[in-house]
């Protein structure tokens, strides 16, 4: 997952956190789906995460 993450661009620990905030309600296929890296909006998980880039 991490790995994924990194070719979409995103950062790894933002979407980890991204992942656990919100893997437990997902009850549909679309819903995990919309978990999958490529589907994360990168600016929406960092500014939620409060993950700060250097």
């Amino acid at each position: 997952m991490i790995e994924t993450a990194k070719a979409n661009g995103l950062e790894s620990d933002a979407y980890i956190h991204h992942i656990l905030e919100h893997i437990a309600p997902a009850d549909m296929l679309e819903t995990l789906k919309a978990l999958l890296p490529r589907h994360v909006d990168f600016e929406a998980i960092t500014k939620k995460s409060g993950v700060i880039h250097g």
